[in-house]
């Protein structure tokens, strides 16, 4: 599949509502946001982001194909945020600071969740456990 611009931006908008309404769900918004607008505040900034990965890490992102880049993309930002923004979160007084928690870790698990689907992190994590567990694939 060739890389275009519709390709492209049709990629960076289901990703960046996922990445949205996944954030949106571990952490509470500020208090000058309402949820709605803390979501698609989220999904924008994470959209612009993800469409210039898009553009330039283009046939990292096809390594996966469709379905199966979806269900990485999900399920590692979605724990990621769980543990290091959620979990954490948990720990901090009710109030802003909570907020900057559950921010932080949020940020921490996108930015570990790009790696894995568009700088190689799903083959290192793979080879990982394939020599661990003596798989030969």
């Amino acid at each position: 599949m060739a890389r275009d611009r519709i390709g492209v931006a049709t990629w960076a908008l289901g990703l960046g509502m996922t990445t949205g309404l996944v954030v949106s769900a571990v952490t509470r918004p500020p208090a000058a946001l309402s949820t709605i607008q803390f979501t698609l505040l989220l999904a924008l900034a994470s959209g612009l982001v993800l469409a210039g990965l898009l553009w330039t890490r283009w046939e990292q992102w096809l390594v996966f194909g469709g379905w199966l880049g979806i269900a990485v993309y999900f399920s590692t930002l979605f724990v990621g945020s769980v543990v290091l923004g959620g979990v954490p979160g948990l720990a901090v007084a009710d109030g802003p600071a909570r907020t900057v928690v559950q921010l932080l870790g949020s940020t921490v698990a996108f930015a570990i969740t790009v790696w894995v689907c568009f700088y190689g992190g799903a083959q290192v994590i793979l080879d990982r456990v394939a020599s661990r567990l003596d798989l030969d694939i």
